[in-house]
């Protein structure tokens, strides 16, 4: 028995309280834990449509690759709004790190699976047509697109992966103002909550 006006802890009371703080450390760790996995996981985030290189092409086959590319750097950053013919809305930000905006006034989660052009005709310096490639989930999300100098259009894709009902669109940035009034990149708020990497540079 303590003494009346002991300044020592009793025993059982000195137990719990070991006993608490260790459970309330083990938690923490525990969720310090699941904290770093969770953005570890983040920043192995990987694009799963991807431009291809052109290193393993030749011929024809090689120009196009090259053309496709190029395509991708117009095309890359831009954020895009209108109405296809079949009344489908465009809403949409294609970013040169992969990243996919669609329903972008309506603040929808960007898409991680990444982008690629193909099929492109170039028949001047800011004059071409393209083909769109991405997913939404497990669909497709394909488009055509087109560019004749400062115009820009966008439509569907035939079953034989040909431009069809191209209509004229708004093509504008990918840079926007915030509510402060700053000037932010839609891209690269995106690539930062997918955990992408930033583009390579020339």
């Amino acid at each position: 028995m303590m003494n009346p006006g002991s300044n020592r802890i009793h025993p059982a009371i000195a137990r719990t309280g070991v006993a608490l703080l260790t459970l309330a450390l083990f938690s923490a760790g525990l969720f310090a834990l699941a904290d770093s996995k969770a953005g570890a996981a983040e920043s192995k985030a990987k694009i799963k449509i991807k431009q291809p290189t052109c290193g393993k092409f030749k011929g024809s086959k090689l120009e196009q690759c090259k053309t496709n590319a190029r395509l991708r750097d117009q095309i890359g950053d831009s954020y895009f709004f209108g109405t296809l013919k079949n009344g489908e809305p465009v809403d949409t930000v294609y970013c040169l790190n992969g990243a996919v905006a669609d329903d972008v006034r309506l603040v929808a989660d960007p898409i991680g699976i990444g982008w690629k052009v193909t099929s492109g005709e170039v028949s001047g310096k800011k004059d071409f047509t393209a083909v769109i490639k991405s997913k939404k989930g497990k669909a497709r999300f394909d488009r055509s697109v087109s560019r004749r100098g400062k115009k820009w259009f966008m439509g569907s894709v035939s079953k034989s992966g040909k431009p069809v009902g191209l209509r004229p669109v708004k093509r504008t940035s990918s840079i926007t103002e915030n509510s402060a009034g700053t000037e932010v990149n839609r891209c690269d708020s995106y690539g930062s909550k997918l955990g992408l990497p930033a583009p390579e540079s020339d």
